[in-house]
């Protein structure tokens, strides 16, 4: 046994005596496996969990520079809100239900796109006629991936640099829409046919507002697809479960059938595709996105047929990228070379579905991140407090000008910087700001301080 323990620790204390730097949180868990093992990395790991225990305590300049740049960020919204794109929307949801629903890998390419004669999202693309649409919205997401999505949408915080939120942060305070919603008399209600304990949700989701969370172990496993209950048999069976939630309420889904690697059995796939596209992951992708537009239509269908499409706003959006090859999209879709401007531009985006049968269509290509979710919404809801509550997304239907920034993780491999005319790598420090106070924010759970500073004014 001793000979085992020399043997295992020989390597890492090597590496180590080499490179003390190596240990240092810039390393992610792969890093960590590759130099010290996989019982060097459980080590670690547990040595960082239990040294991020002790909660960060911040300085007087940190917290003055945190608060100075909420201060600038409100008499710029003060100054923009006289100039809304849409300012006739504000409180348009007002006491209507609120349905969110997060779709797995979406990417905003596959909109108003055919394949064949035949198009990829039809359902999707008739909401359009009744909704507001921005294809220009950018994913943020760091370590986390759809954990990470629903963070940014429910908080307007970026993601922690290192590692998943909801792993590591699942009892912080947080200003979240769910709390808002529940503060304007809401009932609020999560679906996601996984186990609660998948990214740790069961955990995180009452400190954002959620206290009644469905998983796959409250629904019939009738359809099980690659990772789970099907995305059809949840939001059938889900009906009956809002049905019982008392109006007005806030629905939170989040699917899950639309995975990589998107091994849809042939008997889901709608679409006739050519046998080398469709055995292709580009084809399984297509044919993915296909399915969850179908179930997501009948799913629309179902709320009409018991009353409660007219009085809902739905809300949709895709989680992060699915296809990020850019190789399988030039080889299988586009047929040509896609520069490195318009893969950031046209196929990085996630699209963004507001909905509701009494809406005008409404095209805006304002450039946006998720982080930007949660401001937007409640203004179409009419939700009552301020313009800004401490998160660092805008409401994209104020002013004219639009952005994104999108965190080095694992979708890009540095951070960049995106508005209609510009794309910037090197992004200057000062729009490096939002990150770390965000970083800072949750690292020391700070949002308690800020939002009872709020609650004493």
């Amino acid at each position: 046994m001793l000979i085992g323990l020399l043997l295992t620790f020989y390597y890492p204390a090597r590496m180590y005596s080499y490179n003390p730097e190596i240990i240092k949180p810039k390393y992610d868990a792969s890093e960590l496996i590759i130099h010290f093992g996989l019982l060097g990395h459980h080590i670690l790991d547990s040595y960082s969990y239990l040294r991020e225990k002790e909660k960060l305590v911040l300085t007087d300049e940190e917290k003055n520079k945190i608060h100075n740049w909420f201060g600038k960020k409100q008499s710029a919204i003060e100054i923009t809100s006289q100039n809304s794109l849409n300012n006739n929307l504000e409180g348009f949801g007002r006491d209507k239900n609120l349905i969110l629903i997060q779709v797995e890998s979406l990417q905003n390419f596959v909109i108003n796109q055919s394949i064949n004669g035949q198009e990829i999202t039809p359902n999707l693309n008739k909401l359009l006629d009744h909704a507001i649409y921005l294809p220009n919205i950018y994913p943020q997401t760091i370590d986390g991936n759809s954990s990470d999505a629903e963070f940014l949408t429910q908080t307007s915080l970026f993601p922690v640099s290192k590692g998943s939120v909801f792993f590591r942060y699942p009892h912080n305070t947080y200003n979240s829409l769910g709390k808002m919603m529940k503060n304007e008399g809401y009932n609020n209600i999560a679906f996601h046919a996984d186990e609660g304990s998948f990214w740790n949700r069961a955990e995180m989701y009452p400190s954002i507002g959620f206290d009644e969370f469905k998983t796959i172990s409250d629904f019939k496993l009738d359809e099980v697809i690659g990772m789970g209950l099907s995305d059809g048999s949840m939001f059938r069976q889900s009906i009956d479960m809002l049905k019982e939630v008392k109006n007005p309420f806030y629905a939170f889904y989040i699917t899950l059938t639309n995975h990589i690697p998107f091994q849809l059995p042939e008997k889901y796939r709608i679409l006739k595709l050519d046998k080398s596209l469709n055995e292709s992951t580009m084809g399984g992708y297509i044919q993915s996105v296909s399915y969850t537009d179908k179930v997501i239509g009948e799913f629309i269908n179902d709320l009409n047929k018991n009353g409660l499409l007219e009085n809902s706003l739905i809300v949709i959006y895709g989680d992060h990228g699915g296809i990020r090859d850019r190789e399988v999209v030039e080889q299988y879709f586009t047929k040509k070379p896609i520069g490195d401007e318009q893969w950031l531009r046209d196929y990085v985006p996630i699209p963004l579905i507001i909905y509701n049968p009494n809406l005008q269509s409404d095209f805006n290509d304002k450039i946006g991140g998720q982080i930007d979710l949660m401001p937007t919404i409640k203004y179409l809801m009419g939700v009552n407090g301020p313009k800004a509550d401490y998160g660092f997304g805008r409401n994209l239907l104020y002013g004219d000008d639009g952005h994104a920034i999108l965190p080095k993780g694992k979708y890009v491999k540095e951070p960049y910087f995106i508005d209609e005319s510009n794309i910037e790598k090197n992004i200057s420090e000062e729009k490096m700001e939002q990150l770390i106070y965000s970083d800072l924010i949750i690292r020391s759970d700070y949002m308690k301080v800020l939002l009872s500073q709020k609650t004493e004014k």
